[in-house]
């Protein structure tokens, strides 16, 4: 079973957005847009996370659309951060952020 944590379309360059209370152990991480969108995923265990804080926040992944096709480019990891957030280096973006359990 999968659960959407993020689904934000057409963020523009410097959005920034963070959900607290992300137990799962395996995320997707997804982005569509123009060639040259970048979205960088990150993640914290502390109470208090400031998303203007970069000393807060540890890099899980940087993903870049690097061809001019409508395919999304995707990761997924497992890590055990509480709280993730993501930031929109280049946009407009669509992100997508799923979190689930394998089994």
């Amino acid at each position: 079973m999968s659960y959407r944590l993020f689904y934000q379309e057409g963020a523009p360059t410097g959005t920034k957005e963070m959900k607290i209370q992300c137990i799962s152990a395996i995320f997707g991480y997804q982005i569509q847009g123009p060639v040259g969108v970048k979205v960088r995923f990150s993640g914290t265990n502390r109470i208090d996370p400031d998303v203007d804080n970069p000393d807060h926040w540890l890099p899980i992944v940087e993903i870049e659309k690097e061809t001019a096709d409508d395919r999304e480019l995707g990761h997924t990891t497992g890590h055990s951060y509480d709280t993730l957030m993501f930031e929109v280096l280049q946009g407009p973006a669509d992100v997508m952020v799923s979190s689930g359990v394998a089994g």
